[in-house]
């Protein structure tokens, strides 16, 4: 049978010894793809010798800078596939996963796809996969899901929204959807330029709308470095609390998920008062502060945020000062 178009949009911005592993673990699938699409981000025009090296399977666009969400529509509106893969300039395939892909897309309905992935470092990969290590930290994360475990995908569902708005399993580079899905969801959301965990967004509307095929063999490397700020809680807690707030203030959601998602909030709006007050972001410590009002806070939290106040307005004056 004849495969399924799939095309894979890679957005890339100034990391061409990155994008070159990462195209190079695309030229090397055992069922070779037809149609890659390289969106260089306002880069400065070497990625293209990167792309036509790889051959005529892969083809160079580029744009002025205008973010990850715009150069991933564009990847879209200039792809030829049916369904549309998504891959950071960062992250590698594995050999079978275009295979791994076919399959699915082949024996299921869902016009969303994901599956899992490993993390790694220097070139070693964690021992466990990020779906495993989900479950593991969530108990129950994933019941309902993986009806048979002898197979490598389950049937299209529709995931459980509430389990998804403090555990986030479902990456970019993760991602597959049909090309009607992402029509309907009107792609990426380009006024996300520059928010941390914008990819929450994407998923949320798109889980609202669609089923999801979950594949459980992990065919993805997910690359961790300084590079792709993993590890900055402050600027993530700052991403999530304003995703979920921009979802609450525009998305139809249900009753008893808004519930939770502003329970959610308030989780993380506590977590962001102490983290930035650790980190000395006094003005951080004064927006938690003020966007918890109405809710209980602690003697301590009262006492952090006065101490925030006044160090900010010192900040201030010493500022002026400078300038004056």
């Amino acid at each position: 049978m004849k495969p399924t178009p799939i095309s894979v949009v890679v957005t890339t911005y100034k990391r061409d010894q990155l994008l070159q592993e990462c195209l190079a673990s695309l030229a090397a699938q055992d069922l070779a793809l037809g149609d890659v699409v390289v969106v260089d981000d306002g880069g400065q025009g070497t990625a293209r010798a990167v792309v036509e090296a790889c051959g005529p399977a892969f083809r160079y666009i580029q744009q002025p800078n205008a973010g990850m969400q715009a150069a991933r529509n564009t990847g879209i509106a200039n792809a030829y596939g049916d369904w549309i893969a998504f891959l950071d300039d960062d992250d590698l395939w594995q050999p079978w996963r275009h295979r791994q892909l076919q399959s699915i897309v082949k024996h299921t309905q869902a016009p969303v796809i994901s599956t899992d992935f490993v993390k790694f470092v220097d070139d070693v990969d964690h021992q466990e996969t990020v779906y495993e290590e989900i479950a593991r930290r969530n108990p129950g994360f994933f019941d309902g899901l993986r009806v048979d475990p002898d197979k490598e995908f389950t049937p299209a569902q529709h995931f459980p929204l509430e389990r998804m708005i403090d555990v986030h399993p479902f990456w970019p580079s993760s991602l597959v959807l049909s090309r009607e899905a992402l029509q309907d969801l009107g792609g990426w959301d380009v006024a996300l330029k520059g928010v941390r965990c914008e990819d929450i967004d994407f998923v949320f509307r798109a889980l609202s709308r669609f089923p999801i095929v979950i594949g459980w063999r992990p065919s993805l490397r997910y690359r961790s470095h300084a590079g792709n700020n993993a590890g900055d809680s402050l600027e993530n807690l700052k991403g999530h609390i304003f995703i979920w707030q921009r979802l609450l203030d525009r998305e139809p959601i249900p009753s008893a998920l808004r519930l939770a998602v502003q329970t959610i909030l308030i989780k993380k709006r506590h977590q962001l008062l102490w983290q930035a007050f650790r980190q000395g972001d006094h003005q951080t410590v004064a927006s938690a502060y003020a966007a918890l009002r109405d809710c209980d806070l602690s003697w301590l939290e009262r006492a952090k945020a006065l101490v925030s106040r006044i160090r900010w307005r010192q900040m201030e004056r010493r500022d002026a000062g400078r300038t004056s």
